[in-house]
């Protein structure tokens, strides 16, 4: 880091998605945060570090991840905090829309399976906080650039997986009758409300979240 003079290092939550062997993700997970310590360390974090029992989640919200992947958030988040006095650890939530022309993978594969005539079924008590990906890197680069220090979460407004599909195919005009809302299962091991209070990001960048439409408009 020294040598390449490097000082600010953005970590993305791909990293901890990956990962399987808890073990090998935290010696890594160490290796990597104690070299670059003396930069200022962006780390794009998920609302998967989360239960979901709540919903609306603050930054002052105390994480309870159920998944393995929202423990590697967990740990990950810890030892920036614990190790980098210069840090900003940022929640988004899901991430659509157009980037460099190409539409998201998540609605891609939706718009294309609905037009193949595939009957999709989503919960339509699980929620998220969908935001646009390109006002998701706005806000990344903005509080990357700022003096900030903490935790911020970026997302939109709260909704439902159903909600969100429907709107989303509705402003980019594919059918959306084989679009079925179900409830969760009793034993569904994925957190049921995720959504996040996003006062903070609106305060720090005065981005407001564009609605589902404006966001697809093409």
């Amino acid at each position: 880091m020294d040598q390449s003079r490097i000082n600010t290092v953005v970590v993305a939550a791909n990293m901890a998605y990956q990962a399987t062997d808890a073990l090998l993700f935290q010696r890594r997970v160490k290796l990597l945060v104690q070299s670059c310590k003396q930069c200022r360390v962006v780390y794009i974090s998920s609302d998967g570090i989360f239960d979901g029992q709540q919903g609306n989640y603050s930054e002052q919200d105390i994480p309870s991840p159920i998944t393995l992947y929202g423990r590697n958030l967990y740990y990950f988040e810890e030892a920036i905090q614990s190790l980098c006095p210069d840090y900003c650890i940022i929640r988004p939530s899901y991430l659509y829309g157009y980037s460099l022309s190409q539409l998201d993978a998540r609605l891609s594969q939706a718009r294309a399976r609905l037009l193949a005539g595939e009957r999709l079924e989503f919960f339509i008590d699980m929620w998220k906080s969908p935001m646009e990906v390109n006002q998701v890197a706005e806000a990344i680069t903005l509080l990357t650039c700022s003096s900030y220090t903490g935790i911020v979460h970026v997302a939109g407004p709260a909704m439902s997986i159903y909600d969100f599909y429907r709107q989303a195919m509705a402003c980019l005009k594919v059918p959306y009758q084989s679009l079925v809302p179900i409830t969760m299962p009793a034993d569904c091991t994925y957190p049921k409300n995720t959504s996040l209070d996003t006062r903070l990001m609106k305060k720090l960048t005065t981005i407001q979240p564009l609605s589902i439409d404006r966001a697809l408009l093409v």
